[in-house]
């Protein structure tokens, strides 16, 4: 299918402008530049509001009714954990007082993907480094939101199982990327940065290409059997985390990527493709030279040495019973052992869905809106209800 995103006119909608900017600007107040650093807490249990530094000094925000954390698979445990709530010995090390003992910063997980730039072109595509650079590119997409500007980079995809013979599999384990570019279409000049090409394989693996039509159809593990963790550094806000995605440690994961490069060969043989020139980029990938290319041995290698997030972190803050001991969340993404304290973003999924999670993550987030509030309305009618009792025993006195 075509990839579906949030343009508007051609331009990229974060989801917070098409939600406040556009349907109800009085909705929320904003405090910008702020760090949120801890949950306060009253009797150890109840949240009653958060800390943090905004320019340098520290601040607090008391809430009337519920602490929500929104800070992602990332920030949220970190919240948590900075607050005492997460893995006892973790926090016991870095002298973190502990309020409740909860696998926090546990189960990270991660769509990867591999396969950049590896298909080459004897055809040009609209969507070079010339067309992208142009003025003409520039002016289309001010004046009319259209043009290579107004690309999603993704053009299509589709979710497959990696068994192309058994298709009776629960769940695809595979996504396909097409992707009418790659990492030098830009000439290095910003995407190798943002997907962390160390500067001596992007010399002498990509560089080469510079120039040349390149394409990428890029397999993506839709559900890792990996686990990753993310831990603190201090007590400190000001710290980093650190993160280990612990990527490809199950054999199983490599496996199904090296499925995955199978259908993108087989793909290059498609007469759609044909007619384009397209074929492997055969230079070996730094570490890999001792393979022969295009052996399987040479493509596990390849896997090992070239696989990349798809920013598609979930899980630190898992949902479910209190009985499970590897939850954080209950059913009301309600942190256990806490009272008013909810987290409601992509660290409460389980797993990862199977495709990309910005949907899903809106899903959990208009959901966790009405638990919150009918947990208010439950709280409220809880009081009244006590209040009612009290004044009866008051009158009967």
């Amino acid at each position: 299918m075509e990839t579906q995103v949030h343009l508007h006119r051609g331009q990229r909608w974060n989801v917070d402008y098409a939600y406040i900017t556009k349907n109800n600007k009085n909705a929320v107040k904003l405090f910008c530049n702020a760090h949120v650093g801890k949950v306060l807490f009253q009797n150890d249990f109840e949240a009653v509001g958060v800390e943090g530094v905004h320019f340098g000094k520290k601040f607090s925000v008391l809430a009337k009714r519920a602490v929500i954390l929104s800070a992602g698979t990332i920030g949220s445990p970190m919240i948590l954990m900075r607050s005492g709530i997460g893995p006892k010995t973790h926090l016991s090390n870095l002298k973190i007082p502990v309020l409740q003992n909860l696998p926090v910063g546990k189960n990270l997980q991660d769509h990867v993907t591999t396969g950049l730039d590896l298909i080459q072109l004897n055809q040009s595509l609209s969507i070079d480094f010339k067309n992208i650079a142009s003025v003409s590119s520039f002016i289309q997409y001010m004046y009319q939101g259209k043009g290579p500007w107004s690309t999603t980079g993704c053009e299509a995809f589709g979710v497959i199982h990696s068994d192309l013979v058994d298709q009776r599999k629960e769940l695809p384990d595979l996504q396909i990327m097409a992707l009418p570019m790659g990492l030098t279409s830009d000439y290095g000049a910003h995407m190798r940065k943002a997907m962390g090409v160390k500067e001596e394989v992007w010399k002498e693996y990509f560089s080469p290409l510079r120039g040349s039509q390149v394409a990428s159809i890029m397999p993506v593990l839709l559900h890792p059997k990996s686990r990753g963790e993310v831990k603190l550094k201090s007590q400190s806000i000001d710290d980093d985390p650190i993160i280990d995605p612990n990527y490809l440690a199950h054999e199983d994961d490599i496996k199904t990527l090296y499925e995955g490069i199978k259908i993108v060969k087989n793909l290059i043989k498609t007469e759609a493709l044909q007619k384009l020139g397209a074929h492997l980029y055969e230079k070996k990938i730094p570490g890999c030279e001792d393979e022969k290319f295009d052996s399987p041995n040479y493509w596990l290698c390849y896997i090992k040495h070239l696989t990349l997030t798809s920013y598609h972190p979930v899980g630190t803050c898992k949902m479910g019973p209190q009985t499970d001991r590897t939850s954080v969340v209950d059913s009301n993404l309600r942190v256990h052992g806490t009272n008013k304290l909810f987290v409601v973003d992509a660290s409460v999924m389980p797993s990862l869905p199977s495709g990309n999670v910005n949907a899903a993550v809106m899903m959990v987030a208009e959901k966790g809106a009405d638990l919150v509030k009918e947990f208010w309305h439950q709280t409220v009618k809880k009081c009244n209800l006590w209040t009612f009792f009290q004044n009866i025993a008051m009158t009967n006195n």
